[in-house]
Parts: structure tokens; sequence; C-alpha cells
């Protein structure tokens, strides 16, 4: 029924990608890594910050990569105003500013980075030691463009004078220090230290409204943040935004005004949100708060996970030390964002609705036993027969075998795999795997391949398509079309396979029904797998974890020596256990 025909594959890609991230790893070593936004390598001189996470476990090295990421934000914010002039420094010798500061910027990335990584310091510290640190140097900083000439000499009384004149006026209580200094620049027509004509000046009615901070902010950040942030953040800071709003019944906020309460009002709402909101008929027409009440009664069956609240949580704390720096003494960042307590850790309080559930080996049977039944049901579809198939017989995720392209199943050792990386030449659709840990290769099950059909199915897709073509051609044809007409900003790929299988399971009594919840979903052949293996085939813990994605077993220093799996040595040993025509009741 389908050709025979052998096309060469020689040319086949044979490594993987690793994921591009702020970790990344060099000879075994962790380094976090964050490219210098373009305006700014002349200042700084380089191209990228680097810093090694040596003697850090996978699991603590992302998070010191993460939080050195908000670090890096604040401290090329802090960049911009000084290239722009809002924030200038003072020193002695000032012939060659414009090359003194190309010094001063390189020794504040030695301080800021250093410093963060020794102390764990927040960037609001960081900003609070700044001028300690710039004094030791010789160097102070100043409001941008001061201008000598406003600086009028008058004869004013000393400290001691002045001190007698206000007792003069009947103050008994002595005058402080920093009273005096500020009395005797008033009287001389002084302008006031940076910090406290910043402080002043931002007091006064010309300070931003939370939402226009917020627009500001996003509009800075837009030209350092990458493409996938640029799409993400913004919305999240205009939820919060909202919810503040919502917090203060629709009054306008000014930036000054925000506190810990609004931030503690914003984590109590985010933790009772839906996991999706758009394009759900419940939720139209409702506010933040509504949808949160709603989440509070039971009424959403899959509230925001763990990773995603955090997620928002550090990207609100990047606009409040943004607007600390901006706004400078208006508010203070660490006492505003004290205000988030520790995000739970029990996953299973997320959950308000169902569990998913593993099937059963009668419920597979019924789902895949039937031929007719399940090619009728598949209408002709290439993803809607082979999906459940390789998700069986593979434990892979629904997305991870919906944009799989030719390119993507190699022979490795010997062995033809599925490829699950990041490699993306489609003009219209760039790859996502869901964590580091998920890039790898999974070797293709024998029975799959030889018996199912699937190498017929790849050698006449080869034989279709010229070898060029291979890494621009998605696995299957009707992939290839949705990618070029659906909106993958705010629709997965696989979400036709989703709807499909959710019909189909219905025709043949698995699972809830029209309108229920139902722990029995796609997702559950990933559940089988995984359960299957682990409790029943007793397989290596650290093998399983590595076929099937999932971060692996934290062995400290030992990790970095162990290596990786081989091929067949996952294929022996976890995969070739998914004899499910052989299993019994």
């Amino acid at each position: 029924m389908f050709s025979q025909a052998n096309p060469r594959r020689d040319s086949l890609p044979r490594t993987g990608y690793r994921h591009a991230s702020y970790l990344t790893t060099h000879r075994q070593v962790r380094y976090f890594r964050i490219t210098v936004p373009h305006h700014l390598q002349s200042l700084l001189g380089k191209k990228e910050i680097r810093r090694s996470l040596d003697g850090l476990d996978s699991r603590m090295a992302r998070s010191k990569a993460m939080r050195l990421s908000v670090i890096a934000q604040t401290f090329f914010a802090f960049l911009d105003d000084v290239q722009d002039g809002r924030i200038r420094f003072a020193h002695g010798d000032t012939s060659q500013y414009t090359e003194n500061i190309r010094k001063i910027a390189h020794n504040l990335d030695t301080f800021w980075f250093d410093t963060a990584m020794r102390e764990n310091l927040s960037p609001a510290a960081l900003v609070l030691r700044l001028p300690s640190f710039l004094k030791g140097t010789g160097w102070e900083m100043e409001d941008g463009n001061p201008s000598e000439q406003k600086k009028q000499q008058i004869e004013t009384p000393d400290a001691s004078t002045l001190q007698a004149q206000f007792e003069g006026v009947g103050r008994s209580a002595p005058l402080s220090s920093s009273a005096l200094q500020t009395e005797i620049r008033i009287r001389r027509k002084v302008p006031l230290p940076p910090r406290q004509e910043s402080v002043i000046r931002k007091t006064k009615s010309t300070l931003p409204s939370l939402n226009e901070a917020a627009e500001s902010y996003i509009t800075a950040k837009k030209l350092t943040w990458s493409k996938a942030s640029a799409k993400d953040i913004p919305p999240q800071i205009r939820q919060f935004v909202q919810i503040v709003g919502e917090l203060e019944n629709g009054r306008t906020l000014p930036i000054d005004r925000l506190s810990r309460e609004h931030i503690r009002g914003y984590y109590d709402t985010l933790r009772h949100l839906p996991f999706r909101v758009k394009g759900q008929n419940a939720y139209q027409d409702k506010k933040w708060l509504e949808i949160a009440e709603m989440g509070r009664s039971g009424m959403v069956e899959r509230l925001l996970s763990i990773k995603t609240m955090e997620i928002r949580q550090t990207n609100v704390r990047s606009f409040v030390n943004w607007c600390e720096l901006e706004y400078r003494g208006a508010i203070q960042a660490r006492y505003v964002n004290s205000g988030f307590p520790k995000v739970v850790s029990d996953k299973n309080i997320r959950r308000k609705g169902v569990k998913r559930e593993s099937f059963s080996l009668v419920e597979l049977r019924t789902l895949l036993g039937d031929r007719q039944r399940f090619l009728k049901a598949t209408a002709g579809v290439a993803s809607r027969f082979w999906c459940p198939w390789i998700a069986l017989y593979s434990g892979m995720r629904l997305e991870e075998i919906c944009q799989l392209y030719l390119s993507d199943i190699r022979e490795i050792e010997g062995i033809w795999c599925f490829s699950v990386n990041e490699e993306s030449a489609h003009a219209a659709f760039a790859k996502h795997v869901k964590s580091a840990a998920g890039i790898r290769n999974v070797p293709i099950h024998p029975w799959l391949w030889h018996e199912a059909g699937l190498k017929d199915f790849l050698e006449l897709r080869w034989q279709a398509v010229p070898q060029h073509e291979w890494t621009t051609t998605m696995l299957f044809p009707d992939m290839q079309e949705r990618a070029a007409t659906v909106d993958l900003n705010t629709t997965k790929l696989g979400a036709s396979i989703t709807k499909w299988f959710t019909r189909y399971r219905r025709s043949v009594g698995i699972g809830g029904q029209e309108g229920e919840a139902s722990p029995k979903t796609f997702h559950s052949f990933r559940h089988t797998v995984i359960e299957y293996l682990h409790k029943q085939a007793h397989v290596d813990l650290s093998m399983l974890q590595a076929v099937v994605g999932h971060e692996l077993v934290d062995m400290g220093v030992t990790e970095a020596y162990a290596g990786e799996w081989s091929i067949k040595t996952l294929l022996d040993s976890v995969i070739l256990k998914l004899n499910w025509n052989h299993q019994s009741d």
C-alpha cells in the first residue's frame, strides 16, 4: 500500500539544541548568561554578561539565574538613565567625562553582579549601596545636566549662627546635622542633593498613576525584552494594574500610593484565578475580582499553576523595582514587594476540580482495540491516528508530538528516535519545549515503527517532500496547514487533537460526558505510560525521567559525572517495557 522507497537521510542533523535561557552550560559548568541590549554594548564594552554558577545543583542554578536576570534588567535600566544623561557622575577630573563614564560602567558591572552573587541582594538594596561604592572610587551621583551657574554663592551664616537664630524664635531642640545643611542650601539657593531633590520633586502632583507608570515601563523595557517576553509580560503587568484598580473600586491610584496591601490583594486574587480565561464564556464581561470569587467558591476546575504564579510575581516585582529607580523616592520597592507571601508549595491545593487519571487496560482496548472503528473516527486525518499511538508508546506530550518535523525523525546510534527540540526553520511557527529537560531523544518502539506502520508513513512523507525541505515540513500535513492559519500566540497547535479526542472518548463511553469534568483526557496517555513504567515495570527513575522529559533526579555533583543514558539503554530498559499488546488485566 505504501511505497518502499528509502530516501537518503545522511544529511539529517544528529545533535540536539540546548534550551535558550538565562542558564547555559559549558564544559559541564553552569553559567548565568544574558545579552546586553545593543544600545548599551558600546558603553559596557561587551555583548553579554556571564557569571559562573559552579557548585549549584540544577534547581538552585535555575533559581539563581532567574534572580540574576531581574538584577540585570534593573542594571540595564540604570545604565539607560546614565547614557541619556538623567544620571550623571561628579568627579574632580571632568575633562574626559565620556571616557571615564565607560570605566564607571565597567566598575558598576563588576560591583552590581558580584555583590548580587555574593550577598543575594535585591535590586533595591544594590541601588542603596551605590553611593558608598562610588564614593570609594572618587565619584558621586548627581542629577543630570547640573548647571553650575545656578549655584549662587550668597553669604549665609554658618551652622552655629543658624542654630542660634532658631533658638531665638523659640526652638529649644538642636537641629540635626542634615537639617542644618538643608537650611544652609536653601539660604544659598543651592540645589538639594540628588536623592532629596528627587523625593521632593516626585511627591508633587506630577507623579504618574499606576497605569501610566505601567505603560512607561512596558515602552522602556520592550527594547531589552526578548520576543517571547515582549508578548507575555505586558498582559501580566496590565492585569496587575487592573486588579489593583478594582481593589481601589475603580479609583486612579498614584504610583506613590502603591502599598503592600495592594500586593497582598493582588496575590490573593491571582491564586484563585483559572488556568485559562480567554475564550471561556463563563468569564466574559466579568472583572478579575468576580472571576477570583468563582475560584474561591469551587466553580473553577483548574487554577493557575505554581510556576505561572511565580513567573507573574517575578514580573510584577521587576516592575515595582523599575518604578523605584524611575521615580526615585516616590516608592520603596523592597517595602512594597515584601507584601508578596510565599507561593504555596502543595500542588494539590491548586486544583479545585477533578485530577487527571491514567487509562486502564480495558479503557485502552476500548479506545484503540477496534481498529476499524478508530480509523473511521480519525476521518483520514494523519495526526488523529498517530498522536494517540505515539503518546501511548513514548509518553510524549501532545504538543511535542504535534510540532514534530520530518527532520525530527532521526537515526541515532542505529536506533530511530523522535527528536524533541526547539530547532525551527518554519516561517509561521516556532517550536517550544516545556523545559530544558524536555529537549531529548526518545527511541521509537519497534511495534510502532514496523507493525503500526510508522516507518511506511514516514517513507511516504520523505518521498513526497524534497530533502532540503524536511526541516520546514511538519510530520503531519494537517498540522502544517494549521500552523499557517491559526494564531498560535493564543491557541496551541494540538488544541484540535484535544477537541477531537474528547468527542471520540465520549462516543465510546470513556471519561466524563458532555458538561462533566473528566479525569480522562488525552494527557492521560502520558499518565498511563509514566505510572506503568514506575509502579509496575519498576524502571530506573532517572531513565524514566530522561525518556518522558522530566527534570532528572538531583544527584548533586555526581550528576555532572554520570552523563546521559545511551539511546540503546533507554530503548531496552524503558521503551520496550511498553508492550501493551501482551498486557493482561
